[in-house]
């Protein structure tokens, strides 16, 4: 199996982190929700090294996330973690920022409700 691949992420990558490494610059831990193929995840934990950036998505993207970040081999790039955000408890007990991109508007209005109230309760 090949690696998954997203030619929106490829345009859109530099831009994102033109606002990202400001926004980030002050956390060490970054829990990005629905990390699709796993590009952002490994230019994101590349460009910023002063940050843990975790990767999650729903179960079955989570082989071709790992392949990216396999072949990144960066320490600050932990696999990918299963996370739905319709559970009623989230995997993660901490989080300093959260990153999510180009999900919101393909997700049911009841998953971007979901995940809504999740952020408030961390």
């Amino acid at each position: 199996m090949t690696k998954p691949f997203s030619q929106a992420c490829e345009n859109n990558k530099y831009p994102i982190l033109q606002k990202i490494q400001t926004a980030f610059n002050e956390s060490s831990l970054v829990w990005e929700i629905g990390s699709g193929t796993g590009q952002h995840a490994c230019y994101f934990a590349e460009k910023l090294p002063h940050l843990i950036w975790q990767a999650s998505d729903r179960e079955e993207n989570l082989l071709g996330i790992n392949r990216w970040l396999a072949d990144a081999e960066l320490v600050n790039a932990p696999h990918s973690v299963a996370f739905n955000v319709m559970d009623k408890v989230w995997p993660c007990q901490q989080m300093e920022a959260v990153f999510t991109a180009n999900t919101l508007h393909i997700m049911h209005w009841q998953a971007v409700e979901s995940f809504l109230v999740g952020l408030t309760g961390i």
